[in-house]
C-alpha cells in the first residue's frame, strides 16, 4: 500500500501549497484534500479500507466543521494514523487542544515544510517500531511502516514550533 496524505485547509491556496509541495517532496504518496473537516470526515467514511489516509494534516479554522471537532471525530472513527493540526495560533492553548483533540503534533502557519515532513516522517517511524506493528495489514510503499496504533500524544515538538528551519511557508492571506 502507499502513503495517503488527506489536506484539509479551507483556504485554497494554502491547500493547493501545501500539495504541491507534498508532491514535490513525496512523489510516491497520494494526496487527497478537503476544504473543511465535514468534508474531511465524509471522505474517510467513504473511502474503502485500502484508501483511507495514512496521516491526515488539519486546519484549526475551518466552516462547517473545525481542525479540532474533526480531529476528535476521525479518532471515533477510528482513525489511527498521524493527524498534525496546522493552527496560525501560535499559542499553547490551541496546541493542547488539538492534542487533546487526538493530534500527535501542532505546527504553525506560516508552515516551516522541512518541520512538518520532519514530522510526517517522525510519526511512520514510530507507527513502524510499534510493538504490533509486525501484524498490520497496511503499509506503505517505499517503506515497511505499517498504521497500527495511535501513537501518545507528543505536543508541539521542536520540529514543528515556530522558527523551525525550513524555508518554504504558506502564501500569503492563508489561517
Amino acid at each position: 500500500m502507499q502513503l495517503r496524505i488527506l489536506v484539509v485547509e479551507d483556504v485554497a491556496t494554502s491547500r493547493r501549497f501545501l500539495i504541491k509541495v507534498l508532491q514535490r517532496q513525496l512523489p510516491r504518496a497520494i494526496i487527497t484534500e478537503a476544504e473543511d473537516g465535514q468534508e474531511a470526515l465524509d471522505a474517510y467514511a467513504a473511502a474503502s479500507s485500502t484508501d483511507k489516509p495514512s496521516v491526515v494534516l488539519i486546519d484549526k479554522e475551518m466552516p462547517r466543521m473545525d481542525g479540532y471537532a474533526a480531529t476528535r471525530r476521525l479518532r471515533a472513527m477510528g482513525f489511527r494514523g498521524p493527524i498534525i493540526g496546522i493552527t496560525g495560533d501560535a499559542g499553547q492553548a490551541a496546541v493542547d487542544e488539538f492534542v487533546a483533540q487526538g493530534a500527535v503534533d501542532v505546527v504553525t502557519k506560516p508552515v516551516q515544510m522541512a518541520a512538518l515532513l520532519d514530522i510526517i516522517e517522525r510519526e511512520l517511524t514510530l507507527l513502524a517500531e510499534s510493538p504490533i506493528a509486525a501484524g498490520a495489514e497496511a503499509g506503505f510503499a517505499g517503506s515497511d511502516v505499517a498504521v497500527v496504533d495511535s501513537p501518545p500524544s507528543r505536543g508541539r515538538s521542536g520540529a514543528g514550533a515556530s522558527g523551525s528551519v525550513g524555508a518554504a511557508a504558506d502564501p500569503p492571506g492563508g489561517t
